[in-house]
């Protein structure tokens, strides 16, 4: 959240450099729409996409789509 934080941030100077009022909302309604968990099967209940960000290990990438794969819809 941190990464994304920052990134936006960047964004937002460039975009926003003369309405900073503007920006800090863009800041406020992007991360208001952004949530983050650890379990799989809740998080992937009703959502519309899933970014996975896991290691880079066949196995363990293979057993956390499976459970993707089970739990969304």
């Amino acid at each position: 959240l941190n990464i994304i934080d920052t990134s936006l941030k960047r964004v937002i100077k460039k975009k926003f450099e003369k309405d900073q009022q503007r920006g800090e909302q863009y800041l406020s309604d992007v991360k208001g729409r952004i949530t983050t968990s650890t379990n799989v099967s809740q998080a992937v209940q009703s959502t519309d996409l899933v970014i996975e960000a896991i290691v880079e290990n066949l196995e363990i990438k293979q057993k956390l789509f499976q459970q993707i794969d089970q739990a969304a819809p």
